[in-house]
């Protein structure tokens, strides 16, 4: 497992935000497409149309936004950080503090890193970094 420095993750910071904007419009995205999709077929259906009968393949519009996601998820994977949230932008970068493995913690929109927790700890166990 790669450990971050503080540094280190905070140099990150300014590509790992485009990152997560990125999939929080891509979620977005999805979560539209899936709407759109369900309004048609009620509204095909009160047309006359059978239930069974699926006017276009669900997967043609998804599957592009996935792609865009799993590309996204594999780059933070690759250098070691860990998605906690995409909704609210959180990352975890392991690190080694006072002799044992926790996370540096990122939520999106902070200016850099200035928090920690235990493995366990989740969010919610966030200390300051002094």
């Amino acid at each position: 497992m790669r450990h971050f420095t503080v540094d280190g993750a905070n140099a990150l910071l300014p590509m790992l935000t485009q990152v997560l904007e990125d999939m929080q419009g891509l979620g977005r995205r999805m979560r539209e497409a899936v709407e759109a999709v369900h309004t048609f077929e009620h509204r095909a259906v009160q047309n006359g149309h059978s239930p069974r009968r699926v006017p276009f393949e669900r997967e043609h519009d998804l599957s592009a936004i996935r792609t865009e996601m799993e590309q996204r998820l594999e780059y933070l994977h690759a250098i070691g950080v860990h998605l906690k949230d995409i909704e609210n932008g959180i990352l975890d970068f392991p690190t080694r503090m006072h002799g044992h493995d926790v996370y540096l913690c990122w939520r999106l929109g902070e200016e850099r890193i200035a928090y920690w927790h235990e493995i366990e700890g989740g969010f919610a166990g966030r200390r300051p970094l002094i």
